[in-house]
């Protein structure tokens, strides 16, 4: 009997943990440990595990954001990277209002909404019925703009490797999209590209931005923006991480301690 109170109170600790995450994060979306879905969608049937990948299904003829997120702490201040894979299955009939998939971070909110809630929004265009913006990447400062590059958008990307139709990528094909934030003093610089598979070869050019009082909120996520007139979107992601960029000096410190291995190795050889 005297071990249920104890017992009870580490229930409540686990359940206070429930839904969050620490920097770094990675999510394969496999399914086991934590690879789960994310702990907040704006609809359970828009988002569901498939087979080893977080698939977005829309098709709603409302323009409504489709978002999913999780709690993630101690990003803000470190220099980080965001990236994601993502493979467009199926496009739906995309309208004038264009199609755009991409992240939210930083948010005070969980479900990424513009009322009462600060969060960089860094989205791309994949698709648009008449070609508008096609293959265009942003950054944008939403909810709280103060210190944020030009109060809106900072420089916009294009990427852009179907130029021939009003997709901006080929469905079926894996993309990467990454992010990468770093500080000087308190002013965040974030960089944002599109890349192949592997990530290793980027497509068009970066969007960037900077934030001299940068947000501090928790809520890591994807922002799906979609305009449809029939059909369906089905869009694939895989591999969703926030790991950390090491500092100038920790490269430094690993050239060092490389040079002295190498310096070891050698009088072993001459030895």
């Amino acid at each position: 009997m005297k071990t249920r109170p104890i017992l009870a109170i580490f229930l409540l600790a686990g359940a206070s943990q429930l839904g969050a995450a620490t920097f770094p994060y990675t999510n394969d979306f496999s399914g086991t440990g934590a690879n789960t879905a994310f702990t907040t969608e704006t609809s359970d049937a828009e988002w569901a595990l498939n087979s080893g990948t977080y698939r977005n299904t829309y098709s709603n003829s409302a323009l409504t954001p489709t978002t999913t997120s999780l709690s993630i702490t101690g990003v803000a201040g470190n220099p980080f990277t965001l990236e994601t894979q993502f493979t467009v299955q199926q496009t739906g009939n995309i309208n004038t209002n264009g199609a755009t998939l991409g992240f939210g971070l930083f948010a005070s909110s969980s479900t990424f909404s513009s009322t009462g809630n600060s969060y960089y929004l860094a989205d791309f265009v994949y698709g648009h019925s008449t070609g508008t913006d096609v293959g265009r990447l942003r950054i944008v400062a939403l909810g709280d703009t103060s210190g944020f590059t030009g109060n809106t958008v900072a420089t916009n990307g294009a990427a852009d490797a179907n130029a021939a139709a009003n997709l901006s990528i080929t469905t079926g094909t894996t993309y990467t999209l990454r992010l990468e934030g770093s500080y000087v003093g308190s002013t965040l610089t974030m960089t944002f590209g599109l890349f192949d598979a592997a990530g290793t070869t980027q497509i068009g050019t970066s969007a960037t931005a900077s934030d001299t009082s940068p947000l501090t909120g928790t809520n890591f996520g994807y922002r799906n923006r979609i305009g449809l007139g029939g059909g369906t979107s089905i869009i694939d992601f895989d591999n969703y991480s926030i790991t950390a960029i090491p500092e100038p000096s920790t490269y430094a410190l690993l050239g060092g301690a490389g040079a002295l291995g190498l310096a070891l190795v050698r009088r072993r050889k001459r030895n």
